[in-house]
Formats: C-alpha cells, structure tokens, sequence
C-alpha cells in the first residue's frame, strides 16, 4: 500500500458497493414474477361482438438471458375486417416496457383527413392511437400500471371500433405488482 492510495475497507470501496448493488438490480429483476401465459389469457376478451374468433389464443413465456415476459395473442375476424390482440407483461422486462413506452407523449400528433396519430391518457394508462384511412388500418397501443403492454391492431377497422374494445379488458383489475399475484412466478 502506498501513500498516495488510501486503504479503503471492503464495505467502502466504491468497485465493492457496485458490484454489490449491481448484484441487488439482478436478484431483485429475477424476483419479479410474470404471469404464466394461462393467466395473461384470462385477462383478454374470449369473444368479441360482430367478429368470429380466428384460430385459437397463441401463449408464451419468453425468457432472455436474465429478462422474461409472457405474451398472449387473440385474432378476430368478419369478411375483410381483422382484429389482433397482443398483450405483453414486462413485470421482469422493465426495460423493455420503458423503451415501448417512454417517448409515446412526447411524440407529435397528427390529425388529418387520411392519417390520426396522438398520444391517449387513460386511468393508469398511457398510449398512442392511429388511424390510416389509404390502407385501413388502426392500432391502439397501451401501457398498463407500470407493467403490462396491450395492441390493439385493426385492417379495415376504423380507430372508434377499436375504442370500444379497451373496455373488453377491465384494466383496473390487472395485476400492479408480483404482490397482486401470488400464483405467478
């Protein structure tokens, strides 16, 4: 040891405190359960009004490297007028909900006579809607309590259609917290 490095004890040394919290980030982010895909699909519409349920619900969980999420997709159909649902939870993927998420309000609108696009603000949620009238196509993208990640994703599907699906999802009920849920892993 020299004069001019300072003995530093373990537990003050800066490369020690940031292994050690950077070791808290990894346990804390593998304690923080997902839905199993059964579950995630229990919180989607089984039917939808006016539309034949296309094939039926695809469910996973996806797991990368330290990350995991479940996902759950519903198609619905009627002649040319499709609707897929896509429902994410990040509750172990906080970076992936974060990047969907982050920039939606800071994005501009658009409002036009062939293309809407805007930010939406809901109870405990946020998200983007878009209307394209050339091709037909209208999307609704939402952010839930922190955590969940839902499309919506119409083709000859005007943007009202879709509005009234949000409802279908009784968003106040989806679980905030692994707490919420003590069956998830």
């Amino acid at each position: 040891m020299t004069a001019s490095t300072p003995y530093l004890p373990p537990r003050t040394n800066p490369v020690f405190l940031f292994l050690l919290c950077y070791n808290c980030l990894l346990l804390r982010a593998q304690e923080r359960p997902v839905l199993l895909p059964e579950e995630i699909r229990k919180l989607m519409p089984e039917k939808i009004e006016g539309f034949a349920t296309q094939g039926k619900p695809i469910t996973r969980l996806v797991k990368v490297g330290t990350l995991s999420y479940s996902l759950a997709e519903r198609s619905f159909g009627k002649s040319k007028r499709k609707i897929k649902i896509l429902l994410f939870d990040d509750n172990n993927a906080l970076i992936m909900y974060s990047q969907a998420t982050g920039k939606w309000k800071d994005l501009p609108s658009i409002e036009s006579d062939s293309v809407v696009t805007r930010f939406i603000e809901l109870p405990d949620c946020i998200g983007r809607e878009s209307f394209n009238k050339a091709n037909g196509t209208s999307q609704i993208m939402l952010g839930i309590g922190d955590r969940f990640y839902l499309t919506l994703a119409g083709e000859h599907v005007d943007l009202e259609t879709l509005r009234s699906l949000v409802p279908l999802f009784n968003l106040a009920d989806f679980p905030r917290t692994a707490i919420d849920n003590p069956k998830s892993r």
